[in-house]
């Protein structure tokens, strides 16, 4: 939900377009940025998006070698699911263990819409995976460097039917790209997992920024080779994402500040913690409630307070905007 002033038209004025500054990393903005792009998503009636995760083996790759490997691996899902569109996030985690602990690397989540989690199987014949189909079953080979430095082959699984499953594909085609040789890579480095709740995957897509606002963790991030300034989070074939819907209606001052102080107490309760704050945005799980009470408030004849001769007049109208995420009329 979304309070705003209707602002000043001005069509004879020249239109200017900020340009916004370089990427400095994950930033409150950033992640405001991100909360608002996943409440427009509509969550009711569609099916839950897959969540997934990517991360890198003991001996991370350079950090100028990370892009091209994420661009290529996207180029790959899109070639096999054009129909797929995916909300993905970058983090930089710190290692608990191995020769890289405490160091801060890459790390991916992303949202995934589009598809199924069982589909028809695809040979792939690669560099460090193959996948064929053997009779009725399908064979995944990997290679993995031993402890003389050479490569060898295992046969790593062998199933029934010819369906492949999107969790079977994400991690063979990421340890194809990474080309880690590590067979640990190969099985905790790509991972997809069955949502069953929509509201989940967004607190922990927007986690708390508590710990970044830590200054020794925001100077360790900094200070690490993988801190690149790029992009945190972004969306790809936003065309197959399912959007809702944007409601608007114009609504009175007093109107304005009721909503303003139910949504102080919403976030209050939420939380926690009592809290005043100016802005005028909030973040709620049932927009389509909150339209419900903004109309009852206009119902209930709550109008401007008087105003005397010698104060200004009020401003007539705003706007409430509250993001629909569902098909078909308001109950």
């Amino acid at each position: 939900m979304r309070l705003r002033k209707p602002g000043i038209s001005r069509p004879d004025a020249p239109r200017t377009r900020r340009r916004r500054g370089r990427v400095a990393g994950y930033s409150r903005r950033s992640r405001a940025r991100l909360m608002e792009r996943l409440a427009q998503v509509r969550t009711v009636d569609v099916a839950l998006p897959m969540f997934t995760g990517r991360t890198f083996p003991d001996l991370v790759p350079p950090p100028a070698e990370i892009p091209g490997m994420d661009d290529r691996f996207w180029k790959r899902f899109q070639r096999r699911f054009p129909e797929a569109g995916v909300i993905w996030h970058r983090e930089l985690k710190d290692r608990k263990s191995g020769e890289t602990v405490g160091e801060f690397v890459p790390h991916f989540h992303e949202m995934v819409w589009g598809v199924n989690k069982y589909f028809p199987f695809k040979e792939e014949d690669g560099e460090w995976v193959r996948f064929e189909a053997v009779g009725n079953t399908l064979r995944t080979h990997i290679a993995t460097i031993n402890d003389d430095g050479r490569k060898t082959w295992h046969l790593q699984s062998v199933q029934t039917g010819l369906e492949d499953s999107l969790g079977e594909w994400w991690r063979r085609n990421w340890y194809e790209i990474v080309g880690s040789g590590e067979w640990w890579h190969y099985y905790y480095g790509g991972y997809v997992e069955a949502l069953q709740s929509a509201h989940a995957v967004r607190c922990y897509l927007t986690k708390p920024m508590a710990y970044l606002s830590k200054e020794e963790h925001v100077e360790a991030r900094k200070a690490s080779p993988y801190y690149m300034g790029a992009r945190s989070w972004g969306v790809r074939s936003p065309e197959n994402i399912p959007w809702g819907d944007e409601v608007s209606m114009p609504i009175s001052q007093a109107v304005f500040y009721c909503l303003r102080r139910a949504a102080a107490a919403y976030i209050s309760k939420v939380s926690g913690r009592a809290r005043r704050f100016q802005s005028c945005r909030v973040f709620v799980n049932q927009p389509a409630d909150w339209l419900r009470l903004s109309s009852y408030y206009a119902r209930s004849g709550i109008g401007p307070a008087e105003f005397s001769s010698e104060r200004s007049p009020p401003v007539p109208h705003r706007e409430a905007v509250f993001q629909v995420p569902r098909s078909g009329p308001l109950p």
